[in-house]
């Protein structure tokens, strides 16, 4: 059987790190001097588990973190609205309301970004299961093998 061009490539960490963070695979290809057509090969077959885990996680945290602020900005923006109607400063009042509306449009264009991505995360994982499916018992003992191998060398790492 034949060996990936990229699992073997002396630039192995930063072509996963590039696969991971999106970049195109002619880029890639470009930039590390493999076939586009071998980094989508790896990509599918080989790229270490964890790795996508990771960047899902972090991905998620971030995402969650911004959404956490926008709301809170927005929960102290209609405490001022409050205080200013209470008040009876319309000026004030009118501000804070333009600026809710533009803390809730944020808010939406965020959310539908998560669900985009959450979406996609979906897709892939269907992807994957074709892909899985569609093996044989040789090829998916050699995915695994590959797999085992990933994680051997990530522990020696550590």
């Amino acid at each position: 059987m034949r060996k990936c061009s990229v699992c073997m490539h002396k630039d192995l960490a930063k072509i996963n790190e590039a696969i991971i963070r999106g970049d195109s695979y002619r880029d890639i290809s470009r930039q590390f001097h493999v076939s586009k057509d071998a980094v989508g090969r790896h990509a599918k077959a080989h790229l270490p588990t964890t790795l996508v885990k990771a960047k899902d996680a972090s991905e998620v945290a971030r995402a969650d973190d911004l959404l956490s602020q926008v709301r809170d900005l927005r929960d102290r923006t209609l405490s001022i609205l409050s205080e200013a109607e209470t008040a009876g400063k319309l000026s004030v009042a009118l501000k804070a309301i333009q600026v809710a509306q533009s803390n809730v449009e944020l808010l939406a264009k965020l959310l539908i970004e998560v669900e985009k991505h959450r979406l996609a995360d979906i897709e892939r994982k269907s992807d994957v299961r074709d892909d899985l499916a569609g093996m044989t018992n040789e090829e998916l003992r050699e995915r695994m093998r590959i797999l085992r191998a990933d994680d051997d060398k990530d522990d020696q790492d550590k």
